[in-house]
């Protein structure tokens, strides 16, 4: 199930640099920031994964892309942190990191499925957790 949704946004994600919103001036790179990657994720969104779990915001602060994936209840009570080891683990198996390689957090905010109010507030990974 985590591969399947680490897959998902990655795809969502990587489609920044195929389809720029304007493109750069000639010679030019366009900078990817947390924003840019939030605006590529968005028209996916609200997003089902298998198993019960549900991309359904992605916001920016900063150079910070925030996350709320709405998961079965279950899935709470076992742990939310090895929720996002386990999606940061799969996550950092991609040869190229289009967030830490350009300086980019994540941050995976949790609630149960079908939830009203605040999600539960994830930690920020700045790294993959093999890099030094």
């Amino acid at each position: 199930m985590i591969r399947t949704l680490v897959a998902a946004l990655a795809l969502a994600a990587a489609s920044t640099s195929a389809a720029p919103a304007q493109p750069p001036p000639p010679g030019a790179a366009e900078p990817i920031t947390a924003e840019l990657l939030v605006e590529r994720v968005r028209p996916h969104l609200p997003r089902d994964f298998p198993q019960g779990a549900r991309l359904v915001a992605a916001r920016a602060e900063g150079q910070m892309v925030i996350m709320t994936v709405e998961v079965p209840g279950e899935w709470l009570d076992e742990g939310r942190g090895a929720f996002e080891r386990s999606f940061i683990t799969g996550f950092c198996a991609e040869r190229e990191n289009i967030f830490f390689d350009n300086g980019i957090s994540v941050r995976i905010d949790t609630r149960p499925r079908g939830a009203a109010g605040d999600p539960r507030t994830g930690t920020v990974i700045s790294r993959c957790p093999d890099a030094g």
